[in-house]
């Protein structure tokens, strides 16, 4: 009796009723491919191909010899017994059987046109592989063919009409999800599109799974992969025309294809967006694009186009060239208006085609600025207040709010002339005498109406030769004045003999004024003097 086994390895033979162990090694698990070696007593060496079998129990082998023949039906013998040899041809003459498949696994008898190969699950095991769809066996060449699923084949499309292409491919009698395609399409696609191979039917052509393929994205004579996924065609390898971004909706309401929104915060791992409205700054200025699909529910996902061709909605109360702003008044809604302030402007896009219900815009939205938004124009370190001009300072090269004061280095007493330069707010008002060929005589000598309000701050009287003359100033409001309404107390401005004086003594004196007060100049003596002028000396209010 012989036996192979892997658990515990011995080949033994039973001779005259006594068992012998020819070859034993307990601690050794044989692999698919080794060699087993059996030496007889007689010094004959067999070697035999181990193939993971077990001889049959039964009948008992007298010698090695015997065994060797009868293991010879399971086993690939290595010719030149005792110095081993070189396999050159293996010819099976019954079925090999095995513990790992049904018998016979190979066979004569196999059925033309299939394969063998190792069984996926047993150590060593071959079988009969059946050829699968798309699969043939022509003499010793296996051919993989297209017509309802599997290889990657070849052919032309020819856009028929906008957005109908068809296209002839040899071999192709189905379509079945998993079939590709590599398709040169001759002109460029002219918006959402569908192809029909061989008459099978116009299938759509989409891109990201469920988004329809929009003008340009197919150029001419570009070879593009489509992909059958059971309804639909996946164009993979396109020069897409259009931005999208997959995001969340947190708005509290359906947002419609065409909507306009804004970036608002993230959920999970996509950004949420919002209607956009161009009435504050937190609804405007972060607007990022229009719903692309047809709508995104309340807390759903969907696309939205950040730049490229939107088709496919209402753009009929515009004209074709429209630039759109977002509006004011209509969340998510655009205007040909452009807006102005305190409406924030931003831009939205072009309209392409204007109808009803196929209409088109190119989107790229540009968002306004607010003033303390622009790199080189600083309103946060010192916040704005009214009244403020907005200045270049060149020692940091920035636009910053200050006011005039601060600007022009000023002080309340002065004001801008018209040229731009400060002038002290100085003024002074008053009246000259002539006594003709005399003296001068006492009485009224002028009157002054202020066409602005101050404060006095001094006197002069210049005179035509060195003599004495003193006035006394009277001030009254819309009205001519009397000695009742004097204002300069005793200290009246004086020339004692001299020709010039000019004070800031006023002790006494009511200086302050107002638009519309009446001067009288009054003349209480003189002497020797002919000719003289008295100016009051002020500061404007």
């Amino acid at each position: 009796m012989v036996s192979i086994t892997n658990a515990d390895l011995e080949i033994y033979v039973t001779e005259n009723s006594v068992t012998t162990v020819i070859w034993k090694d307990n601690a050794r698990v044989l692999a698919f491919g080794d060699v087993v070696r059996i030496t007889d007593r007689d010094g004959i060496r067999y070697e035999f191909l181990y193939t993971d079998v077990i001889a049959p129990t039964s009948p008992a082998y007298s010698s090695a010899e015997e065994l060797a023949d009868e293991i010879n039906t399971y086993l690939i013998t290595i010719p030149g017994g005792g110095g081993g040899g070189t396999i050159t041809d293996v010819t099976a003459t019954a079925p090999l059987t095995s513990s790992g498949g049904a018998t016979p696994d190979i066979s004569t008898l196999m059925t033309s046109g299939k394969l063998i190969g190792r069984h996926s699950s047993g150590s060593g095991v071959f079988q009969e592989i059946t050829l699968g769809t798309n699969l043939s066996l022509s003499g010793d060449t296996l051919n993989a063919t297209g017509g309802g699923g599997g290889g990657l084949l070849s052919g032309n499309a020819t856009q028929v009409s906008a957005g109908v292409y068809t296209a002839s491919i040899t071999g192709v009698t189905a379509y079945s999800a998993g079939d590709a395609y590599l398709i040169k399409f001759g002109t460029a696609n002219d918006g959402a599109s569908t192809i029909n191979i061989n008459s099978l039917g116009a299938k759509n052509i989409f891109k990201n799974t469920n988004v329809p393929i929009a003008s340009g994205d197919i150029k001419a004579n570009q070879e593009i992969m489509i992909v059958y996924d059971g309804t639909n065609f996946q164009a993979i390898g396109l020069i897409y025309s259009q931005l999208l971004a997959y995001v969340h909706n947190a708005e509290g309401a359906v947002i419609n294809k065409g909507q306009v929104v804004y970036a608002h915060e993230a959920t999970g791992n996509k950004m949420s967006v919002k209607l956009a409205r161009a009435d504050s700054d937190a609804t405007s200025a972060k607007t990022i694009g229009l719903v692309y699909d047809s709508s995104i529910g309340i807390g759903g996902e969907g696309y939205i186009i950040i730049q490229g061709v939107i088709e496919g909605i209402n753009t009929a109360a515009f004209t074709a060239g429209d630039t759109l702003y977002l509006s004011g008044t209509t969340f998510g809604g655009v205007t040909a208006t452009k807006p102005h302030a305190p409406t924030h402007l931003v831009y939205v896009g072009i309209v392409e085609l204007a109808n009803a219900g196929n209409g088109q815009i190119y989107v790229r939205c540009q968002n306004g600025y607010e003033l303390d938004e622009i790199h080189d124009v600083d309103l946060i370190s010192i916040a704005p207040v009214n009244n403020q001009l907005l200045t270049y300072e060149q020692s940091t090269d920035l636009w910053k709010n200050k006011s005039l004061g601060t600007i022009l280095g000023g002080n309340t007493s002065q004001y801008v002339r018209g040229d731009g330069t400060l002038q002290t707010n100085a003024g002074s008002f008053g009246t000259t005498v002539d006594g003709y060929i005399g003296v001068i005589q006492p009485g009224v000598v002028g009157y002054v109406v202020m066409p602005y309000a101050g404060t006095i701050t001094g006197w002069s009287i210049a005179a035509n030769v060195s003599g004495s003359i003193r006035f006394d100033i009277w001030k009254a409001n819309n009205a001519l004045p009397t000695v009742a309404n004097t204002i300069v107390a005793s200290a009246k401005p004086a020339l004692t003999s001299v020709q010039y004086l000019s004070s800031t003594t006023l002790t006494g004196w009511i200086t302050t004024f107002i638009a519309g007060d009446v001067f009288a100049f009054f003349v209480e003596t003189a002497t020797t003097i002919k000719n003289a002028t008295i100016s009051i000396r002020v500061t404007k209010s």
